[in-house]
């Protein structure tokens, strides 16, 4: 009977952070008929490999960790970072003789990765936030004003936003949008032409579905590479629930766009954001948006599709350093 790999999953996260209950929570409900999970330290538990979720991860239990690799040599530690800013590349070298593959989400990632550690460096997408299957089969009608949409971490805002919110903001004063943002409110300051709303993790799956547009941007003006090397997650989930999305020429977002043949709907200044709202005022153009992509969005980022890759990799990993 064939052996199933056994991988320990290293995780500071809790199952209501994000990063965990998005992403690695996901991989383990869709591989779990293949692969074993255990939490790394788990008593009497072997390994096969050790998933880490995020570098920090390691700092609590860095002892513990290379007194396992030391007794278990072949055991393949993997390192899954999903944002690539400079604490990152500290991490990297303070364990770069414990982790032997990196998994990031973004090829850009890993090219700039790849210029910090001789350890391989594997591009997996981002599920589909939540692990959702099944797309939101909304049909658009015309309504004036539209609902449009960005949600996210005030930081996300600050970096890649404040350069196009004051459009969405005089939009909204002269009633030709109703903007809204979700977030963390507590943390996000007033702004006047702006509806805040609260962001829940356990309800924000329904609650998209009722704006018509989603905005989104990578445009770094933080100066980062890490903004702009982000990956696609905000899109495909709001693609997947029913909102087209128009979002900003950077990698992730234009590669997926352009894949569903709509790189009319990328942007690069506020002219080009204000005439791709106003094109998608039109319902039926909507309509076609979501008919050329929702498909597109199951077929590469469902977290089936995605853990088919990690499940190559846990195997792979199973028998690579043997």
């Amino acid at each position: 009977m064939k052996h199933r790999p056994v991988c320990a999953i290293l995780s500071a996260h809790n199952s209501s952070d994000a990063a965990k209950r998005m992403k690695i929570d996901a991989i383990q409900v869709k591989c779990m008929n293949s692969v074993n999970f255990v939490r790394f330290g788990q008593q009497g538990a072997t390994a096969d490999c050790i998933l880490v979720n995020h570098l920090f991860s390691i700092e609590a239990r860095e002892e513990e960790i290379r007194e396992f690799k030391r007794y278990n040599p072949h055991c393949s530690i993997m390192g899954f970072v999903s944002d690539f800013y400079p604490n990152v590349m500290e991490q990297m070298r303070r364990f770069e003789d414990l982790i032997d593959v990196y998994v990031v989400p973004t090829v850009e990632m890993q090219i700039n990765m790849s210029c910090f550690v001789d350890s391989e460096v594997v591009v997996i997408p981002d599920p589909i936030d939540f692990h959702l299957e099944d797309s939101v089969e909304k049909l658009h009608v015309q309504k004036r004003p539209m609902d449009v949409l960005w949600y996210g971490y005030r930081e996300s805002f600050d970096r890649s936003m404040l350069e196009f919110s004051p459009l969405l903001e005089w939009m909204h004063e002269t009633l030709q949008i109703r903007y809204h943002i979700v977030t963390n409110v507590a943390g996000f300051g007033h702004r006047d032409n702006v509806l805040l709303h609260q962001y829940d993790l356990d309800t924000f799956p329904r609650l998209l579905p009722q704006f018509d547009l989603c905005i989104l941007s990578h445009v770094p003006n933080d100066f980062q590479m890490a903004t702009y090397s982000k990956s696609n997650n905000k899109a495909t989930l709001a693609i997947n629930r029913g909102v087209p999305v128009i979002a900003s020429r950077t990698p992730s977002y234009q590669q997926l766009l352009e894949e569903c043949g709509l790189s009319e709907y990328l942007f690069v200044s506020r002219r080009e954001l204000e005439i791709a709202i106003n094109k998608l005022s039109d319902a039926d153009k909507r309509n076609r948006y979501l008919k050329k992509s929702q498909g597109v969005v199951l077929e590469k980022y469902s977290a089936t599709q995605v853990a088919k890759k990690w499940l190559e990799l846990f195997n792979r990993e199973r028998t690579r350093l043997r």
